[in-house]
């Protein structure tokens, strides 16, 4: 079943701006009394749907732990404020504050995150390149999206830096020129200055984040790789040794049949030489009684 909740809340945040220009619109050029009214229950109903889009979190339900099991990692069903100021991590933290963490306490990896599936999405997607590339060019083709997901947070944080230094001077500008500048301006100024450094940071959080995720997978499955390639160096191994000792056995029972051939040639040529011994000293003997 596929969630809305995405939708609706981009939907909200978009229709944020949109109640903020109208409800400026009608402050400077106030038409009627009841058009200002209905601009501001339009503004404070879109913050209102902001917020809870904001804070409302994915499900509750499936933080309940199975019998024998850990309790599942709440990242996958954290609200949008929580993944971008990390806290749904909270709740560990406070009780690490208040004890020493046990093994229980620590929550679930996701299923993406675990070794047996981030190895088997690597096999798969070298299989789908249907190429032999380098083990560098394969992990590189693995992470593409984990990349370019964290190289636009980095554009993103790049970008939203000189935020700060530029409104810094914009206000030092309106309080030299606040007789000829209207009031407002110095208000945006401000209030650009503080939105821009939070989304800063933010943007930087999220950029070691996914960073750190690239980093902790890349170890699985180079640790993978290496345990893979060493039982199949074994394996080898001992096909090899199978088949020395095949040869060695082939060769012994080779040297043990001609050995024994041998044999039976020199008793036979013994046997011969016995008799023909036997008949020429009846022979003689024969020969010496006549005479």
């Amino acid at each position: 079943m596929v969630s809305l909740t995405p939708h609706f809340s981009g939907f909200f945040i978009v229709n944020l701006p949109i109640a903020v220009f109208r409800l400026r619109t009608q402050l400077i050029h106030e038409t009627s009394r009841l058009e200002l009214v209905l601009a501001s229950i339009y503004f404070a109903d879109a913050i209102l749907l902001v917020l809870l889009a904001l804070t409302s979190a994915k499900s509750t339900h499936a933080l309940v732990a199975k019998p024998g099991e850990r309790v599942p990692c709440p990242e996958s069903y954290a609200s949008i404020s929580s993944l971008a100021l990390f806290s749904w991590a909270d709740p560990l933290i406070a009780l690490g504050f208040r004890r020493a963490l046990n093994n229980e306490d620590i929550w679930d990896f996701q299923l993406s995150d675990y070794s047996s599936a981030v190895i088997h999405h690597f096999r798969q997607s070298i299989l789908a390149t249907r190429k032999n590339h380098q083990f560098i060019v394969r992990l590189v083709i693995n992470f593409k999206e984990r990349i370019s997901v964290q190289a636009v947070w980095a554009v993103i944080w790049g970008l939203l830096t000189f935020v700060g230094p530029y409104a810094l001077e914009r206000i030092l500008f309106f309080v030299k020129n606040k007789d000829t500048i209207s009031v407002e301006w110095g208000y945006i100024y401000v209030i650009g200055m503080f939105f821009g450094m939070l989304l800063a940071t933010i943007a930087q959080s999220q950029m070691l984040w996914h960073g750190r995720r690239i980093s902790m997978q890349l170890r699985s499955i180079v640790v993978g790789e290496v345990y893979a390639k060493a039982l199949r160096r074994k394996d080898r191994a001992g096909t090899q040794k199978k088949a020395r000792e095949t040869r060695r056995t082939a060769r012994q029972t080779r040297w043990t049949i001609e050995r024994d051939s041998d044999d039976e040639d020199e008793i036979e040529m013994f046997t011969h030489g016995a008799i023909n011994n036997m008949i020429s000293n009846v022979s003689h003997l024969l020969s010496e009684s006549l005479v």
